[in-house]
């Protein structure tokens, strides 16, 4: 991190230089650094082997706990199907 006294955010004093935000405080940026963003930042510019958890949206469902789960999951997948191949 950088401190830097930018003309487009006159108030921030401290800069993150990889994803080009800044920050008020030091909690801000302690924040920033911890979280997902910086780190794939970081995993794309420094060290591709770093590991970097996949978001919930990226990780597949597991299959349902009990029978109303099941219709509801099955059917989420047939309605699926059907708007593919009537958008085809």
């Amino acid at each position: 991190m950088a401190v830097s006294g930018d003309v487009k955010f006159p108030h921030a004093t401290l800069k993150c230089e990889l994803c080009e935000c800044f920050f008020n405080d030091e909690f801000a940026k302690n924040l920033h650094v911890k979280g997902r963003r910086h780190r794939l930042n970081y995993k794309k510019k420094y060290d591709p082997n770093l590991y970097v958890e996949p978001t919930k949206a990226m990780v597949r469902p597991s299959l349902p706990c009990c029978a109303t789960h099941l219709y509801t999951f099955l059917f989420r997948k047939k309605r699926l199907r059907r708007r593919r191949n009537n958008a085809r």
